[in-house]
């Protein structure tokens, strides 16, 4: 939500409305794509990794018979 909040205030910027523009708006543009995609990497690729690690996890721990934790 606050990245959400930041890139959208950071728009305009991006857009070249205002005081100053043309020297901040490739600095917005940055931003923008920094917050963009840490959102899209902490909503799908934290999850993945984990999924994966917990897959992992029970392959090698079933093959050696020590199933520690049956989730």
């Amino acid at each position: 939500m606050t990245s959400l909040a930041a890139a959208l205030g950071l728009l305009p910027l991006a857009y070249g409305i205002g005081a100053g523009s043309d020297m901040l708006k490739p600095l917005a543009i940055a931003v923008i794509g920094a917050l963009t995609l840490s959102v899209l990497l902490s909503l799908i690729a934290t999850p993945t990794v984990y999924f994966v690690m917990r897959i992992l996890r029970k392959k090698f721990d079933t093959e050696k018979g020590l199933v520690i934790n049956k989730l």
